[in-house]
């Protein structure tokens, strides 16, 4: 038997015997204002009642005791209905006050650490990659591998010949790699920048990536 089923007919039986000692408190209600009635009637010159005044004085004494009883087993600290008594005697609340599980605790899932990107690099020793800048850092819209910041059109064309010194004579050619966000390919740097490539020995093109600058 479960035991929703069993805290059940455990409820029932309780109520059927509250029910019962309120009976039963009637009844000796009933039966003390009896003995008292004449017990007054015996120390007042054994003049009695009207039987029926007596008979409604037993039944309200029934009555009040039924009350007091009632009050007792169905209020607080006792076995009720409800209230702060409940089912349990001076429990609070009806039935067996249970623990409800806490809630389960989502692991966290951990944050990917998202590398840093990394700075152009050439492909190659025969092969250097500039990358182009968005219109906001003009006029330093040239970075080159293993830099940070831009470089201006003639600052540009310096470092271009140091890449291009003796030891690094295999220097063939020179890619302006241009994102989605960088600066256009028309613009007058950019071209002043290839020439200046042709000129030094050096053949210029560029690389189209379809993606935004990394940050």
């Amino acid at each position: 038997m479960g035991p929703v089923f069993a805290d059940g007919e455990v409820n029932t039986g309780r109520i059927v015997m509250n029910f019962l000692a309120i009976a039963g408190g009637f009844l000796l209600g009933y039966v003390v204002t009896h003995l008292v009635l004449r017990l007054i009637s015996k120390f007042t010159a054994n003049k009695r009642l009207p039987a029926l005044v007596e008979r409604a004085l037993r039944v309200i004494g029934g009555i009040i005791a039924a009350i007091l009883v009632g009050l007792m087993v169905f209020g607080d600290g006792g076995w009720g209905f409800g209230g702060t008594g409940g089912a349990n005697p001076g429990g609070e609340g009806g039935g067996e006050q249970k623990q409800l599980p806490e809630p389960r605790k989502e692991a966290k899932t951990p944050e990917k650490v998202v590398p840093a990107p990394k700075v152009d690099e050439p492909i190659s020793g025969s092969e250097l990659n500039v990358t182009v800048l968005s219109p906001a850092a003009f006029p330093n819209i040239f970075r080159f591998p293993m830099e940070t910041e831009g470089l201006g059109l003639a600052d540009a064309k310096k470092k271009l010949d140091a890449w291009k010194g003796s030891n690094r004579s295999e220097l063939k050619n020179v890619y302006l790699m241009i994102y989605d966000d960088s600066t256009a390919d028309g613009h007058p740097d950019l071209k002043g920048f290839q020439d200046y490539a042709r000129h030094i020995g050096l053949i210029p093109d560029h690389k189209r990536i379809n993606k935004p600058l990394s940050k």
